[in-house]
């Protein structure tokens, strides 16, 4: 794994716990970062999921992008989300893709953007505030 990379997996680590958090290098370079125990809050027909991400070998220059959950995961009112699709078959998993994006330097936080996916994802499995 490129040096580069450590300090950010670092953080993920103090944010999410030690425990919640690994990582898995493959042979061309890219990592994932799965980080488990992820509370998503009522809304969703699995409430504590996975998140996960495919690091570039070239990050933290290039930004982390996609997101990924298990496939299977949807809100537990059957409504559609938008920026979820799948399923995706990457490296073997089966995955929901989350398409959120945002502006990226090399100075921003791995683990605060994995924390405002969570955000994302939190409002994303509330009911429609629909005015009568």
């Amino acid at each position: 794994m490129h040096p580069r990379m450590n300090p950010s997996l670092q953080q993920v680590e103090e944010t999410f716990g030690p425990p919640n958090v690994s990582s898995t290098e493959l042979p061309d370079g890219f990592v994932w970062v799965d980080v488990a125990a992820v509370d998503l809050g009522p809304g969703w027909n699995h409430a504590v999921t996975t998140l996960s991400v495919k690091l570039a070998p070239t990050f933290p220059d290039t930004a982390p992008y996609p997101w990924y959950l298990p496939w299977g995961i949807g809100r537990s009112d059957g409504a559609a989300v938008d920026r979820l699709s799948g399923p995706i078959e990457l490296d073997g998993r089966s995955l929901t893709q989350v398409s959120l994006n945002a502006p990226w330097s090399v100075d921003a936080s791995l683990a605060d953007r994995m924390l405002a996916v969570v955000r994302w994802l939190k409002n994303a499995g509330r009911p429609l505030d629909v005015a009568s």
